[in-house]
């Protein structure tokens, strides 16, 4: 029963961090999309081409990086369903009803 709370408390763990990072992501996107308007209002900026070319390379790591963190929190919210449905959890068990508020915050994310 130990081994399993453990293992409930290391996938609940996973998936909030996943969470963290696609909201994370998703306001960074928004922040370098204000930028990069922001620099291309005043094309007369030092280096404006290099640091517009910058700005775009970011922008594109963060957008590949909330798809690639939105697929491992699917699967980590597959494995978190799996580890709730095979244990024999008490329904007040601390660690269950974070587990389950955990599957809930991912719920609300965009597939």
């Amino acid at each position: 029963m130990a081994d399993s709370v453990k293992q409930l408390k290391v996938k609940a763990g996973v998936v909030k961090r996943f969470v963290k990072d696609y909201n994370y992501y998703t306001k960074e996107v928004a922040r370098e999309e204000e930028r990069i308007a922001k620099l291309s209002s005043d094309p007369e900026q030092e280096d404006f081409e290099y640091k517009l070319k910058k700005a775009n390379e970011v922008l594109q790591e963060s957008r590949s990086m909330i798809g690639d963190t939105s697929r491992r929190l699917l699967t980590a919210t597959d494995d978190l369903k799996n580890v709730i449905t095979e244990g024999a959890f008490a329904e007040d068990l601390p660690e269950l009803v974070d587990a389950r508020a955990q599957l809930d915050a991912a719920e609300k994310i965009p597939a």
